[in-house]
């Protein structure tokens, strides 16, 4: 970890990319991450990560994934398909629109359809701010999704990751709606029954996962330190290089 620290520090000059320094600190994974601010975050993450990869690319895998924040749409007519609307958020959050993830678009007894929607940080912001955007024939409402506590998709506790989980449970398998493995809650009609949450004898009459699941805390497993990967992605105005 330390020698590739200082290889970096040797052969990249933070001045060359306009920045006078970068914060570090270490992640629940053991990982270090490095956020980068100035005029132009984004880029000058890009860039780099470009720097990285060429000067310690064998000893450290290089990415930028980006942050995602979650927004609910209300208000698009029963033609609206999830490219135009990919296309019409995009539009609005200065991004392009493959970059915006939309969940299945529900439509409610009154013909008006609803999706959840995943777009990058800054351009979420830019979405939300307005509150409102013009799809096809009408103006859909559009409001941030409050971001839920860090949760284990494999054994669904709260307080780790899937990668440091310390259980053997693999709740994630089951539907979300009954409890059962074999289908999808989209599918779903049966009674609603947590899984994780009756397991730990707590009040289990609600899909798993969502706001009302608040299954015990459970501490993730120590990471071995490592030298890999080197990871950025951008949250709120900053970007973030992630090394473990």
């Amino acid at each position: 970890m330390l020698e590739v620290l200082a290889k970096a520090k040797a052969f990249i000059s933070l001045a060359e990319l306009g920045l006078e320094s970068v914060k570090i600190r270490a992640t629940m994974t053991g990982s270090r991450m490095l956020e980068v601010g100035g005029e132009h975050p984004e880029a000058t993450a890009d860039l780099l990560a470009e720097r990285l990869k060429v000067v310690i690319g064998d000893q450290a895998e290089v990415t930028r994934p980006t942050k995602l924040v979650d927004l609910k749409v209300t208000g698009l007519d029963e033609t609206v398909g999830r490219e135009e609307l990919a296309v019409a958020l995009a539009k609005v959050g200065g991004c392009a629109s493959d970059k915006i993830k939309i969940g299945g678009i529900r439509s409610s007894a009154w013909g008006q359809g609803s999706a959840l929607v995943r777009c990058p940080a800054v351009a979420a912001k830019a979405i939300a701010t307005a509150g409102k955007v013009p799809v096809g024939w009408v103006v859909a409402a559009v409001k941030p999704v409050e971001a839920l506590p860090m949760r284990c998709y494999k054994c669904m506790a709260l307080g780790h990751t899937r990668a440091l989980c310390p259980s053997e449970a693999e709740h994630g398998l089951k539907c979300f709606r009954c409890g059962i493995e074999g289908h999808l809650a989209a599918t779903c009609e049966a009674v609603t029954k947590c899984a994780v949450c009756a397991q730990a004898g707590r009040p289990h009459k609600h899909r798993m996962g969502g706001s009302n699941c608040i299954p015990p805390t459970v501490r993730g497993r120590t990471p071995a330190a490592r030298a890999i990967p080197i990871q950025s992605r951008q949250a709120s105005e900053e970007l973030v290089m992630q090394m473990s």
